[in-house]
């Protein structure tokens, strides 16, 4: 073959606008680069299922300051509270005794005080009459 034909345009015309070409090279490097990213990518995984979710342990533990029994609990999930409003309502009858004897050593104390006011006073009249 002649080398100056290769040099001419309508060899590479006729060269490069074959079937070959213009369909299966491309079609051939479209599946290398599936096949390779099938193969490279990452999948993502997602799995769809029922359960209860747990923590592990206890953040805050919310305790009450009263050791009595609840007799009325009016709190539920995800409620609205408003200022005022009561919330559980115990039973008052251990309160109530705690009171009576709160009260008892409070008449006591208060009887105390008055008799050290007493004696405070007669203290201060002997020292009077002592001194003249």
């Amino acid at each position: 073959m002649n080398p100056n034909l290769f040099r001419s345009a309508e060899f590479y015309q006729r060269r490069y606008h074959n079937f070959t070409i213009i369909l299966i090279i491309p079609l051939t490097l479209l599946v290398i680069f599936l096949l390779s990213f099938s193969f490279l990518g990452q999948k993502e995984v997602t799995v769809s299922s029922r359960g209860e979710i747990m923590p592990t342990k206890v953040i805050a533990s919310i305790q009450s300051t009263s050791n009595n029994a609840i007799v009325k609990n009016n709190l539920k999930e995800n409620q609205l509270v408003k200022k005022g409003k009561r919330l559980i309502k115990y039973k008052e009858t251990i309160e109530s005794s705690q009171k009576n004897s709160l009260e008892s050593q409070l008449n006591t104390l208060n009887k105390q005080k008055v008799g050290l006011e007493t004696l405070k006073e007669s203290l201060k009249r002997l020292n009077l009459v002592s001194l003249k």
